[in-house]
């Protein structure tokens, strides 16, 4: 099932003639190859909070949570050794990005600033997603859904040739473009 391109304009847009049957599939691995190269996903948050758990190794301020929403339903614990205690937001931690907008685009928390460096395991109860799917990523996952579709009618392979008058293969992968649309989604997680 598509989650970030529906609606009957996908077909108008891709201008489709032969490929309909094929479409869902290339749409689905789109999303995924979206996914795989940001490093999240795009899902709107929705339903009722769940709890996830992450487990923080090396001692730091600065903790990378996947995505989720801020609500009233938001819980971040602390596993003691023995019991989960909370913790209390703007006192224990932060969350960031601070304002929740990047580029007039709401963005959802992605870390947690915290007041002494922090090592262990927290738990985290929210709507984990996005408040919204960001326009860039279903224009990306368009343009490489239209490269995907493309591909139907050359199997083989595409070839490029370069201001030289040398003959390559095209190199396969996400669209370029939509490589450049996703740039800001990114993760950079530190090594």
């Amino acid at each position: 099932m598509a989650r970030y391109v529906v609606g009957p304009d996908v077909e108008e847009r891709l201008k489709l003639i032969d490929h309909t049957a094929s479409l869902p599939g290339k749409i689905a691995a789109a999303e995924a190859a979206i996914d795989e190269h940001c490093g999240r996903v795009f899902d709107v948050a929705s339903g009722s909070p769940v709890a996830r758990t992450v487990f923080v190794e090396e001692p730091s301020r600065y903790v990378w949570v996947p995505d989720f929403v801020v609500s009233t339903a938001e819980v971040v614990e602390e596993w003691s050794g023995t019991a989960w205690v909370e913790l209390a937001r703007d006192t224990d931690y932060w969350l960031l990005p601070e304002d929740r907008l990047h580029g007039g685009e709401a963005w959802p928390v992605e870390q947690l600033r915290f007041e002494q460096p922090f090592s262990g395991r927290l738990r985290i109860t929210a709507l984990f997603g996005w408040p919204a799917t960001p326009p860039a990523v279903v224009e990306a996952t368009m343009l490489h859904a239209a490269k995907l579709l493309s591909r139907n009618d050359s199997p083989q392979g595409t070839l490029g040739v370069s201001g030289f008058g040398t003959v390559t293969r095209v190199v396969s992968g996400l669209d370029r473009d939509a490589a450049t649309l996703l740039t800001k989604y990114v993760v950079d997680l530190p090594s």
